[in-house]
């Protein structure tokens, strides 16, 4: 199988409108266009948030008009974002729920530094020339626990 992040990365580029800044940016069709992207984004589409959210969009590029912020101090940008949604969430209240469920994860590096000690433990310098499909494959399976044949 064919292991790549595209639909990761798809998710994080459309929840940038969460990014009152990114939302002022864009026309109002461009914000509704951005929406209906999300439908597909499985938290939104499991609780049906969208046509909500839709409804509010609105409410919510005239609101993020008169946003701005440091997009180079990242304490700043972050404090500001979530104050403009503290103070204003109410204003569109079809963007309260998504804006949570986008803000809640907490960002940790554990799952990627467990993936480079598997690496380093797997394939040292005397493997430098280790095929690509062996690797992932090796890794995968250390990263999962398991074994081949299982």
């Amino acid at each position: 199988p064919q292991y790549h992040m595209k639909h990761q990365h798809n998710n994080m580029r459309v929840l940038r409108i969460f990014d009152p800044s990114f939302a002022a940016e864009l026309t109002l069709a461009e914000l509704e266009d951005y929406l209906t992207e999300l439908q597909h984004f499985p938290p939104f589409c499991m609780h049906d948030l969208v046509p909500a959210m839709k409804a509010d969009a609105k409410k919510y590029h005239y609101e993020a008009k008169g946003f701005t912020t440091d997009h180079n101090d990242m304490g700043r940008f972050t404090s500001d974002v979530l104050n403009f949604w503290k103070s204003k969430h109410l204003r569109f209240k079809g963007f309260a729920i998504p804006a949570r469920i986008v803000f809640a994860p907490s960002p940790t590096s554990a799952a990627c530094e467990r993936v480079f000690s598997l690496l380093a433990l797997f394939y040292g310098d005397q493997r430098d020339s280790s095929l690509h499909d062996q690797l992932e494959t090796s890794l995968m399976l250390a990263y999962n626990k398991r074994d081949v044949g299982e």
